[in-house]
This record gives C-alpha cells, structure tokens and sequence, in this order.
C-alpha cells in the first residue's frame, strides 16, 4: 500500500515480482528501487522498480552479489548497496552501485 500525505490515504498498488524480505530500497528520479533480500534461505541479486506514473513494477539487472539485511543510500543518482550476508558467508563486506 502507498500513503498518499496530501489526502490522509492509503491505495493499495501492485505487489512486488519477488516476495522478500530484508530487502532494501532507494528513490532514483521518482522510482523506488528495490534490491536484494531473501526469501527464506534464498538469496536475491535482484533489483525491481517501481514507477508511481505507471503503477507498476519492472524488473532489471541484478547486482553482481546475492545479499539480504543490506544497507542502501542515494549519492548524485546513484543507489549504493553495502554490506548484508548471502547463503555462504555470515557478512559481506562489498559495495555495489547502481545508476539506472
């Protein structure tokens, strides 16, 4: 669901592709990118986009490194993802950027 401060609202809108958790998320140019995360012991790479205009979500290339429970930030446009763990080490100590 999105909150909407403008009318007090709540819409419900598309669910995202890939069900998960401990994923995180940035805003790039009006678009919410969502990264990483698990689902269960699974691990994702995967980077999904929501477009507000379009109400609906596309999926695009994955980043180099399954990883959940990770940290996000937005520089100049660019999304950084750092740090979290995947399946086969307790934490991963790479950065990723992304710059859509």
């Amino acid at each position: 669901d999105v909150y909407n401060p403008s009318t007090n609202s709540w819409s419900t809108v598309p669910a995202m592709p890939t069900p998960r958790v401990a994923a995180a998320g940035g805003l790039i140019g009006g678009k919410l990118y969502v990264v990483g995360g698990r689902n269960g012991s699974t691990y994702y790479n995967s980077v999904e986009v929501y477009d507000p205009l379009t109400n609906a979500w596309t999926s695009t290339a994955g980043m180099p490194a399954a990883r959940g429970g990770l940290g996000v930030g937005v520089i100049n446009g660019a999304l950084y993802a750092t740090g979290g763990r995947n399946a086969a080490t307790a934490a991963l100590v790479t950065n990723e950027r992304l710059t859509p």
